[in-house]
Parts: structure tokens; sequence; C-alpha cells
């Protein structure tokens, strides 16, 4: 909503074609503001009814079902640390071969094991053990190497936010607690994306991307002395271009199809295929992460520096327009409705499952940023990593049933 509705909304409304920020860097929306929420609001809507949607099997549970208690109830397992250690175990050798580039390469498994890390994360919150605090700060250390590194902090902040949450949760934060945190939260936001800028035009020559811990921290303390450098014009112009992925989706509209056909689903085929199908069988197999789709689709020269893509609205667009646009979201919404309905589901019978959720989650926080091919593989991942580390690993280790 923020990033197709409301950042779009303010970019037609202030940013527009009368400020003089928008026409230094000539960022201006593609489409009329009524050609592009009638596609997005529709689209957005048909998401929604798909995404709380109440399937049969949760209908007949409903009063069985209460998140709340089984997460409180978590507390009281004694296995979680030694769970939580071993998954941060084999999170650190499969990172160590990302890192030889054995059997990974490493911008393919950044993802997965950043979510891997994450879990262990909430393993080591739910635990009693003295050592947990330690392995928290080096699992949370890990998410800040790998963000100042690669200069994509979009994971960073989400990852703050859901810890955060589930911290509050464990220490029953009073109300005006959260307030605060979200305040702060929403301040160090802004405040990472004032200094992401200044970072890329540092550590980015146009080829590599050069990674600079200490510089990144002198930019924010920087920032932080001087509140003006936040809450100015420029600032929060660029803000809103770094949140507004409704510029390129109004991109896609305006390129499809007056310049380039309808695919009739033949993208959407091929980005289910491809997260099927490894690499090693499939030579020539399109790559995730959207650089092939905003070219093509929305005209635009990709030179690496940041994270775009056509976002799944756009993706679901460019098959045969409004109607597809509508249809798949649908679609898309249930598919995550269904499987995090299963969650719900399990956790009356295996309170530990509950752990799992935020790295479901985390893609679609992220998903206007992101395209349904690129989703498709996370989560054909996400079904191994799950079936390793929550099925197969407590079973041989500590001989735990888990419920299937």
């Amino acid at each position: 909503m923020l990033q197709l509705v409301i950042a779009p909304f303010l970019s037609y409304s202030i940013f527009n074609e009368s400020n003089n920020e928008v026409i230094i860097f000539n960022y201006f929306m593609s489409v009329s503001m009524s050609k592009y929420f009638l596609i997005v609001i529709p689209s957005l809507l048909a998401f929604y009814f798909g995404l709380f949607y109440k399937f049969n099997f949760i209908r007949k549970n409903i009063k069985s079902i209460n998140l709340y208690k089984t997460l409180q109830s978590l507390k009281e397992s004694k296995s979680n640390f030694q769970i939580g250690l071993l998954i941060f175990l084999f999170n650190v050798f499969c990172f160590v071969l990302a890192r030889l580039e054995i059997f990974f390469h490493v911008n393919i498994s950044a993802r997965i094991l950043e979510s891997a890390f994450l879990v262990s994360l909430f393993y080591f919150l739910y635990s009693k053990n003295i050592l947990r605090i330690f392995f928290i700060f080096l699992n949370y250390s890990f998410f800040i190497f790998n963000s100042i590194q690669s200069g994509m902090f979009g994971t960073l902040f989400f990852t703050t936010f859901l810890i955060l949450i589930f911290y509050m949760d464990i220490r029953k934060i009073s109300f005006k607690k959260i307030i605060f945190n979200s305040i702060l939260i929403i301040i160090l936001f802004l405040s990472f994306q004032v200094v992401k800028s200044e970072y890329r035009e540092a550590t980015f020559d146009g080829i590599n991307k050069n990674s600079n811990a200490s510089l990144y921290i002198d930019l924010l303390i920087e920032n932080f002395k001087n509140p003006e450098l936040i809450f100015n014009e420029q600032t929060l112009f660029l803000i809103n271009v770094r949140l507004n992925q409704g510029h390129f989706l109004s991109k896609v509209i305006d390129h499809v199809p007056k310049f380039e056909n309808y695919t009739y689903g033949k993208n959407i085929l091929t980005g289910f295929a491809a997260a099927f199908v490894p690499r090693i069988i499939w030579k020539n197999k399109p790559k995730s992460g959207g650089m092939n789709e905003i070219t093509k689709f929305a005209n635009v020269d990709y030179d690496g520096s940041t994270s775009i893509n056509i976002s799944p609205i756009g993706e679901a667009y460019v098959c045969f327009g409004l109607f597809s646009a509508i249809g798949l979201m649908y679609l898309f919404g249930l598919l995550i409705n269904y499987i995090w309905s299963k969650f719900e589901y399990k956790s009356i019978y295996e309170s530990k499952i509950l752990l799992w959720l935020p790295i479901f989650i985390l893609p679609i926080f992220q998903a206007p940023e992101e395209n349904l091919s690129s989703i498709f593989n996370y989560m054909i991942k996400f079904a191994f990593l799950f079936y390793v580390c929550y099925i197969t690993l407590p079973k041989i280790f500590f001989n735990e049933k888990i419920t299937n």
C-alpha cells in the first residue's frame, strides 16, 4: 500500500511536474493518475480478497488457533536454543561454501541464507539459555554485514521490524513503548534511506559494488548530528523516490502494449518453471531479480547499482492488461493466504512452526520490489530450507517428532 498507493499519490500531488527536485532528476510518473490507479486499486483489492479468504480447514478450527498463546508457550521449550544453534552452525557452513562458490553462487544463496539466519535468531529469542544474547548478536551482525556489503538495506529494515515485533511479544511491552519504538524505527528508516544514496554513490563505480562499513557509519553519524539533512525538501523527495515502486509500474503501463506486446502468460509460466528447474539442468535459465523485466517491459536502462523491479502487479499486467492483473493478483493473494493458513493450522499441533513464519512473511513485505518469478524462486528455496532445518535436523539430532 505504501509503495504502490501512498508514495505514487505523493508523486502525483506534491512531487509532480511543478516541483523543482522532480524537474532536476527528471523523475515523473509516466501515465496519468486516473490511468495508474484504475489498474492498481482493483488489483490490490483482488489481492486482499484472496489474502483474507477463509479456507474450510481454518473455519473448522478457528477456536483452536491462538497465535499469541502459542508464541507465549514457546518460551517453555528447552530445545529451542539447541535447535537454533544447530541451524546457526548449518547456516555458517553454507555461508562459507557460498563465499567460496562451492555448490552455491553467492548471489543466489545470499537471500535464503539471510532467511536461515533469521529463523535461528528467533529460536534464540524464544530460549532461556544465557548464551542466547551472544548468538542473537552474531545473527543480527550477519544482516548488517550483508546489507553494508551489498548496499541493499530493505531486508535489514524489515528484519529489524520483525525482530522488534517478536521481542515486544516476549517482553509484553506496553502500548506506549510500542508507539515509541515504532517512531524510532521510522526515524532510523529515514536515516538509512538518506545515507543509502550517498553510500551507494561512494561505493559503486558503475560495474562493481565495494563495501565500506566505516564509511557507512560515518555517514549515519553525520546525519544524526544534523537532523536538517533528513527533514528537507530534497531528502523527502529522495525518500519518496526510494519508496515509490509505482514509478516503474507506471512505466510498464505506458510501455505495454504500446511498444511491447502482451505476453499472454508466457512470462509467468517461464518464471514458475525457472523456480523449479536448477540452472545446472537449464543452462540459459532466466535470471531472477527483475533485470530482464525492467528493461523489456519498462524500457529502463538498468546499471545494477540498486534493486528495482516491475512488481507483481506489473508482471501480472503485462500478460494481457487490467483483467490479468486483477485475476493473477487474486490468485497470488490466495496462494499466500493458503500457506499462511497451513502454518496457523499446524501450530495447533506443533508450536515451533510459528518461528518460521517471519521468513515466510519477509518476501511479502518486499513484494512491491519483487516480481512473481523472484517470489516463486524464494518459495522453492524456502521449502527446501524448511524441510532441512525444521523437519530433518531436529529429527536427526534431537529425535523430535514433527507433525507432517
